[in-house]
């Protein structure tokens, strides 16, 4: 599945998913655990791990299918909205803990968080990015040796960083189970 060796080669994958992981993604979306989701799929726990937390064309394909189930969830909450701001305005207003309401309704729509892009929605808070390249672009800054003079400085990812933290990812990706 993964081609390329070296921190100095190239990072290419082959296209896709395979059965096992499109399957895996099915069971991760129910809750599964990594444990029930490898014995269902026929893998090591540490493969479903790995694909978890170093694949980044499975991390951006289980996270556009986490927006696409939690999207029906948020039609339900955005149906219930007018109720919801009739009753926070009256508690705003009348309520002994107003401002409570009031900071949490703030956290909720994002606006009382830092660090929650403007990309992001209430329904896709804390899914992830669902590009592997934006994924790849993140490890390679992460990578970076001062993350305050990243964040200072916040110079674009060039090629050598990219296929580094590419190849990484691709070689933890691939380790054998033992």
């Amino acid at each position: 599945m993964w081609m390329g060796g070296s921190a100095t080669t190239r990072y290419t994958r082959a296209p896709g998913l395979t059965v096992e992981q499109e399957n895996a993604i099915d069971l991760l979306l129910t809750g599964a655990t990594d444990r029930d989701v490898a014995e269902a799929v026929g893998v090591h726990r540490g493969t479903v791990t790995r694909w978890r937390n170093y694949d980044p064309y499975f991390q951006a394909s289980l996270n556009r299918r986490r927006r696409e189930v939690w999207s029906s969830s948020t039609d339900r909450l955005r149906a219930m909205l007018p109720r919801a701001l009739d009753r926070l305005e009256r508690e705003l207003e009348e309520g002994p803990g107003g401002w409570r309401v009031a900071v949490s309704l703030l956290e909720m729509t994002g606006l009382g968080s830092p660090g929650r892009g403007a990309h992001e929605t209430l329904g896709s808070v804390g899914i992830g990015s669902t590009n592997a390249e934006s994924i790849i672009e993140a490890e390679a800054r992460a990578r970076r040796p001062d993350p305050l003079d990243e964040l200072l400085r916040g110079e674009p990812v060039n090629s050598f960083e990219r296929e580094r933290a590419g190849a990484e990812l691709a070689r933890l990706a691939a380790e054998a189970d033992v």
